[in-house]
């Protein structure tokens, strides 16, 4: 039988299975829990303070509505002996009888505890606040309807609601924390009187007994009946083109609207074009259903003039714009090195769709008066070099990778970005599709890529530099034991200096490489000028060439020839990785063995087994990517070797302090190795010196 899962067995497995999620995402995050003490501060006038304890004072606002414990701590680091109940039934002996909040109480006695010297208040007791009742209050007024707002007088018809009443409410007692009532405040209780051609209900509601003109002075309302004929009002707007109607309906025994009354009153403003009869019918209908005044009611439209369009551009990518923009890292610091002064395309890119200008149609006012239209204006932008017109000229696309820009109105894709000085702040970090020139130095801290060759004609400091191509530096790299420089293809440089170069073919160096890491697929090559190879790491998949290796003096220098350092950083990484997972999975393992999991059922509350279930998942899968990874290691170590031939020729010599790896075969250097080719014996695994072979 399987020995009991404990919660503390539970919280183990918990934790360990934490570790291992952290391992498999390669990222470990961790959750913090926080406790957040949200502290209100009681008000300081007119409270009252009492004291508990010789360590707790109570504090009651003036209302008597909450109070606050206040913790004062000791001089001493001494926690307190008191305890929740005890605190408790001392807020009561105070006369707190309602709204004591115990598990605040709880709370904060564990927080001393924890953490007795810090000060603490904590809302001890809440009471209930009164609630105020509402003040009588006009529901509806027939003045806010949008027909009679702004208006000299407000006109109604018979049986029209004018005036509707909400009664005032009653308040709600409160209670103090000591069981005290409070009385809620009283409101207002505003009345209106029905005055002359009035009645009302028992709702509240005042309506007009008769049509006329509606008042309300001194909360009294009334109605004076009149009676007047129907009046229509024209109004253009002050482009004339639309003309609408202003309708007040007839009063009493007026005369009423018809359609001959609204055509002549257009007539008299001159309108002629555009009416539309529909409108004006139905105008009138809803003027003598409802006999409520209508305004701005539209009767006739001109025809707008038709300009042309202008010619416009969309931007599908919009050049690059004149002025600099940094950019603000994850921790809010600013990076001057980004400022992103150029825009970069590849071939075929869609840059953008150009519209051109349309041609405009003639229009007229609701009096009749035409209104040319005009044509569109053009555009002075157009199409550069490496840039294609395509469906007409309207869509421009990119005929090549480079440098996006506008200039002088010429949309231009230039191959070749040209640095006419140093990559410094002026001119930022590149990320380039192209080759890149640069006629200075590339400074500390700045990046440059390229999609193909990067040229410096002066040096490259502690830079990051990644070519897709080949990296030539004229004047050579001092890396300053930061920067670093990698290239698809060749690195050719006159020296290296605490550099760490890659290449994805050779690295050829004219003069000398000291104390620098340097690592090339196939060849690496000091021939010329000292030609030497001093210190650091020099790794080359096929040979190393050079005129002298090391020193006199017995300075550290090692050769390394026969293995892609590519694929050997993989190896590595996978080895490091399956090291972490195998540790996660034996500490999952001794755990299911200390508790003889998965021998016999045991007893678990359902978490306990959705744990361990779990558990038991992330055991396989954990087994499953350990395989994967042993797999892709066996695989890799198949392509380490680049070459069944690897040598080092030092035409002047291999001095004392060299130390030489062909493949997994070692060689230390004690004597000096005078005109030396260094091979390989595939069949034997051994490191063969030739000293004869060696040319000056």
């Amino acid at each position: 039988m399987a020995d009991h899962i404990t919660k503390e067995d539970s919280l183990k497995l918990e934790n360990i299975l934490k570790a291992i999620d952290a391992e498999l995402d390669e990222e470990q995050q961790i959750s913090v829990e926080e406790i957040q003490d949200q502290k209100e501060e009681p008000d300081s006038k007119n409270q009252t303070i009492l004291p508990l304890s010789d360590r707790f004072q109570l504090i009651i606002n003036a209302q008597k509505t909450k109070s606050f414990c206040r913790y004062l701590p000791p001089v001493a680091d001494k926690t307190p002996d008191i305890k929740a109940g005890e605190l408790l039934n001392r807020l009561k002996e105070t006369g707190i009888v309602y709204g004591l909040l115990e598990k605040n109480i709880q709370k904060a006695i564990a927080l001393i505890k924890s953490n007795p010297q810090a000060e603490l208040e904590v809302v001890a007791a809440v009471g209930l606040l009164p609630k105020s009742g509402t003040p009588s209050r006009i529901s509806y007024w027939i003045g806010n309807e949008s027909y009679a707002k702004d208006k000299i007088e407000i006109y109604a018809r018979k049986n029209d609601l004018l005036l509707r009443i909400e009664p005032a409410t009653a308040g709600i007692s409160g209670k103090t924390i000591f069981g005290e009532e409070i009385p809620p405040p009283a409101v207002e209780n505003k009345t209106y009187i029905a005055g002359e051609n009035i009645y009302t209900n028992v709702q509240g509601e005042f309506y007009a007994s008769c049509a006329g003109v509606v008042k309300l002075d001194n909360n009294i309302i009334r109605v004076r009946e009149i009676t007047r004929d129907a009046i229509c009002t024209v109004k253009l707007s002050a482009d004339f083109m639309t003309a609408m109607i202003d309708i007040e309906p007839a009063m009493g025994k007026g005369r009423h609207i018809s359609y001959h009354d609204v055509r002549l009153s257009l007539s008299r403003e001159q309108v002629c074009a555009g009416i539309d009869e529909q409108a004006i019918r139905q105008a009138i209908m809803q003027v003598e259903l409802k006999a409520l005044p209508i305004s701005d009611w539209v009767v006739a439209k001109g025809k707008p003039p038709r300009f042309g369009k202008d010619a416009v551009i969309h931007w599908h990518i919009p050049p690059n714009q004149p002025t600099k923009r940094y950019t603000i890292d994850a921790d809010g610091s600013i990076n001057f090195y980004d400022a992103n002064t150029i825009t970069t395309v590849t071939a075929d890119t869609h840059l953008a769709t150009y519209t051109p200008p349309t041609i405009g149609k003639a229009g007229y006012t609701v009096q009749g008066i035409r209104i040319e239209g005009k044509k569109g204006k053009p555009l002075s932008i157009h199409a550069g070099e490496n840039v294609e017109e395509r469906e007409e000229g309207k869509e421009w696309y990119a005929t090549c990778s480079g440098k996006y820009t506008l200039d002088n109105d010429a949309l231009n894709v230039l191959p070749l970005f040209y640095v006419d000085g140093d990559v410094d702040f002026s001119v930022g970090n590149i990320d380039f599709i192209g080759d890149v020139i640069i006629r200075g130095n590339i400074l500390d801290g700045f990046d440059v890529r390229a999609t193909g060759h990067i040229s410096v004609g002066g040096t490259i400091e502690a830079a990051q530099v990644c070519a897709g191509k080949n990296v030539e530096v004229r004047q050579g790299i001092f890396g300053k034991e930061k920067g670093k420089v990698r290239a698809e293809e060749d690195v050719i440089s006159s020296f290296l200096q605490n550099a760490d170069v890659e290449a994805g073919r050779n690295v050829i160096v004219s003069n000398q490489i000291l104390n620098s890491v340097v690592q090339a697929v196939r060849k690496i090559e000091v021939k010329t000028g000292k030609g030497s190879i001093i210190g650091g790491i020099t790794f080359a998949g096929h040979e190393i060439i050079a005129r002298t290796i090391g020193t006199e003096y017995g300075t550290i220098t090692r050769i390394d020839v026969g293995t892609d350092f590519r694929v050997l950083q993989q190896m590595s990484t996978i080895e490091t990785k399956k090291i972490n997972l195998a540790k996660q999975l034996t500490v999952l393992n001794e755990f299911f063995k200390s508790k003889n999991i998965g021998i016999d059922p045991f007893s678990a509350n359902e978490p306990q087994q959705k744990l361990i279930r779990t558990a038991q998942q992330k055991q396989q899968e954990l087994q499953h990517m350990i395989s994967n990874l042993s797999g892709k290691y066996k695989e890799l170590a198949t392509q380490l070797y680049t070459t069944d031939s690897p040598n080092i020729h030092a035409s002047l010599g291999v001095m004392p302090g060299v130390g030489i790896r062909i493949r997994n075969s070692q060689y230390k250097v004690a004597v000096p190795l005078k005109r030396c080719t260094i091979t390989y014996d595939v069949e034997k695994e051994k490191i063969i010196l030739d000293i004869k072979k060696g040319t000056g």
